[in-house]
């Protein structure tokens, strides 16, 4: 038997909390890899890595804001994909370029479909909930 801090412990005790201990300790480890490997992602993301990272972000910037000066004006959009085609109308539509003021990583430009113009079929391979309903394929 061990005594420690005022307890006595069978052996079997001890091999159950030091293999507690080192399965803990392996979950620990994976956590820490999965967060470096976010952790590389974000700041790759961002452009951190370059060598010239505010000179790369502005680079991004200005080609998100040209991006989303080209789309405007036009008719429609469609997305292709396996499993996927859809037309979107954007007449008269605002797009917004998001270049890093507000959030980090950016580098998109959005807006909003003309309301009961979206046609075709999206797949999903994961579930989506759809007005409180999971709806898959």
């Amino acid at each position: 038997m061990i005594k420690q801090a005022e307890k006595t412990y069978a052996p079997r005790e001890v091999e159950r909390q030091v293999q507690e201990f080192w399965k803990r300790a392996k979950a620990y480890q994976k956590t820490v890899a999965a967060r470096e490997k976010d952790e590389d992602f974000y700041f790759g993301a961002c452009l951190a890595n370059d060598p010239d990272p505010l000179t790369a972000w502005k680079r991004a910037s200005a080609e998100c804001e040209r991006l989303a000066d080209w789309i405007q004006g036009h008719e429609e959009v469609r997305i292709t994909a396996p499993g996927t085609n859809i037309k979107l109308g954007i007449a008269e539509r605002t797009f917004i370029p998001c270049v890093g003021d507000h959030n980090m990583p950016d580098g998109e430009f959005f807006t909003g479909p003309v309301e009961d113009s979206v046609e075709g079929e999206v797949t999903f391979h994961l579930p989506a909930v759809i007005g409180g309903r999971e709806v898959s394929g």
